[in-house]
């Protein structure tokens, strides 16, 4: 079997500034009006700017590339919230674009360009603000520890109503910022800015939101200076148990936090953040993340694609499926932590078959589920495996679940789960393999390992007028 190709580059703006998040994808040269290529993979820039499309037939082709954050130039008629459609090596149409050449079993590296006209959204504000109504001053200067930063984005807002008094102005050169006019109050001074960790006067890891201002009439505080930390990130590469990269895997970092039992959250869930799939090495980088320790885990197969195959179970670095044998990453700021490389743990898949019924037997259909890893007898993480919804019977099919133990839940906009046993644990558990064992109670299942144990639903009262709200199970 022929290996296939890669083309590697980055993508930069009129500043020569790395620009993140833009949707790389390659044509086939000489058929402008072709469809993307299906064996090439659409990719995004990391917060380098960096690309790379892989699984390429050899041959040559146009590559492309569509904005996202940034903006049209100023002369554009009607500038577009997308941005400029792209080519190599940084003109605006098909035509004069630049094949790339890829040869069989070879990476095609350098391939940089600027996007044309393209500039980063300016933010609202300014260096020196002055309001009416007041004649309080709050002053300060933003650095990252070494030096100022200018064009950073300070919020100066009250701590109480009226809300609408909070005021957006821009560090100068010199970092400084200024803001008159104020009535008398209590402020809080927080910034933001790209590549950093968001700020605040007076932040501390328990107190995000910073220290508050009291301003007295006509008072007058110099100081409120802002020191900013920049993101750091995790690199690592994804093998399979000889050593092979696997490419498609998400690799996500996860935080622990106690809410009656020992919890883990991933990142994602926290702060939005899109973890990105490995690529053809099995390379994969997180980035924008905050100062802390953090678990490393994989995921593949279902727990990126329902109908995904992979083998592979939720496997945590180095290398286990147990969180108990997790070892933590630590991120400083603005460091690079490399070297998280570790295997996958390879496993069986099983498909899980259900049905959802009421207190009465009656099949629910169009009722959600989701499939939950568990630990210790109890749902420890936030991270949904499988989905899935019941059919007119109410039959419902999880495929392609790696042999594990499961909560599985169900909900409907005019249901609410049933208690399993108490309402601190799942509605029912189950571990697939040979022996289905329920979280209440041993029992056998299919020689597939197929669950077929009924999820029972109950309607809520009417008095509560609790359509569509849903109730969760908690874990223990």
């Amino acid at each position: 079997m022929e290996r296939g190709s890669a083309i590697e580059g980055s993508v930069l703006d009129t500043n020569n500034e790395p620009v993140r998040d833009v949707a790389v994808e390659v044509r086939v040269a000489g058929r402008p009006a072709a469809e993307i290529t299906s064996a090439a993979v659409t990719v995004l820039t990391n917060d380098r700017g960096a690309y790379r499309v892989f699984t390429l037939p050899p041959g040559e082709y146009i590559v492309q590339a569509g904005l996202r954050g940034l903006v049209s130039p100023a002369s554009a008629p009607v500038p577009d919230p997308r941005g400029i459609l792209t080519y190599y090596p940084g003109v605006g149409s098909v035509q004069d674009a630049r094949p790339v050449a890829v040869v069989a079993g070879r990476v095609t590296t350098g391939i940089d360009f600027v996007l044309l006209g393209a500039t980063r959204r300016p933010r609202p504000g300014q260096a020196g603000v002055s309001l009416s109504g007041g004649s309080g001053r709050i002053t300060g200067q933003v650095a990252d520890g070494r030096r100022p930063l200018a064009n950073v984005a300070v919020t100066v807002r009250p701590v109480s109503p009226p809300f609408n008094r909070q005021v957006f102005v821009l560090t100068d050169a010199q970092g400084r910022f200024e803001v008159t006019g104020l009535p008398a109050g209590a402020y809080r001074v927080q910034t933001t800015a790209d590549g950093f960790v968001p700020g605040a006067y007076g932040w501390t890891k328990n107190s995000t939101q910073g220290r508050p201002i009291e301003l007295a009439d006509k008072g007058v505080f110099e100081g409120a200076d802002v020191v900013m930390s920049r993101f750091g990130a995790v690199e690592g590469r994804v093998m399979d148990e000889f050593g092979d990269p696997v490419a498609g895997v998400t690799v996500q970092i996860a935080t622990v936090f106690y809410a009656g039992v020992t919890m883990m959250a991933p990142m994602g869930a926290t702060t939005g953040a899109q973890p990105r799939p490995t690529d053809d090495t099995g390379a994969f980088r997180v980035f924008d993340v905050q100062p802390d320790d953090y678990y490393a885990m994989a995921e593949s197969g279902a727990f990126v694609n329902q109908s995904a195959l992979s083998g592979f179970a939720l496997t945590f670095y180095p290398g286990t499926r147990s969180g108990a044998e997790a070892r933590l990453v630590r991120v400083a700021a603005g460091v690079d932590t490399a070297g998280t490389d570790f295997a996958l743990v390879p496993v069986r898949l099983r498909d899980v078959r259900g049905v959802v019924v009421t207190d009465n037997g009656e099949p629910v259909p169009e009722a959600f589920l989701a499939l939950l890893p568990m630990s210790g007898g109890d749902v420890r993480m936030r991270n949904v495996l499988g989905r899935g919804k019941s059919a007119a019977d109410g039959s419902f099919v999880i495929p392609n679940v790696p042999e594990g133990p499961y909560a599985v839940q169900a909900s409907v906009a005019s249901y609410q789960s049933a208690p399993g046993g108490g309402n601190r644990q799942p509605l029912f558990g189950y571990t697939t393999g040979e022996r289905a064992r329920h979280h209440r109670g041993s029992r056998r299942g299919a020689s597939s390992g197929h669950v077929a144990r009924p999820c029972r639903l109950r309607r809520p009262a009417a008095a509560s007028h609790g359509a569509g709200r849903q109730h969760q199970p908690q874990s223990r």
